[in-house]
């Protein structure tokens, strides 16, 4: 499972046409011991969690994010590298 699945699952009554991840992520940060605005920050793709925070939400969610649900979605996120040739 992906973090922001995750994160949605974990978000208390989500009304019906209402993004749940502000809610999912107040919820998960508790359960992290977070701030809500870093795990808003992850859901955001605007930072990565770093690896204590990881293993934390492997841990929390009981294996269904593993590091790949966490950090393969950041990946995809990312603007392609070109490779340069060397001459």
């Amino acid at each position: 499972m992906e973090l922001n699945a995750w994160i949605d699952s974990k978000a208390p009554g989500t009304h019906p046409g209402k993004a749940p991840g502000k809610d999912g992520a107040r919820a998960v940060a508790v359960m992290l011991q977070e701030n809500p605005r870093t795990v808003y920050s992850w859901y955001c793709q605007e930072r990565a969690p770093c690896f204590r925070s990881a293993m934390k939400i492997v841990q929390a969610s009981c294996g269904a994010v593993d590091y790949n649900g966490i950090f393969e979605p950041l990946a995809r996120a990312q603007p392609s590298v070109a490779t340069h040739e060397r001459g």
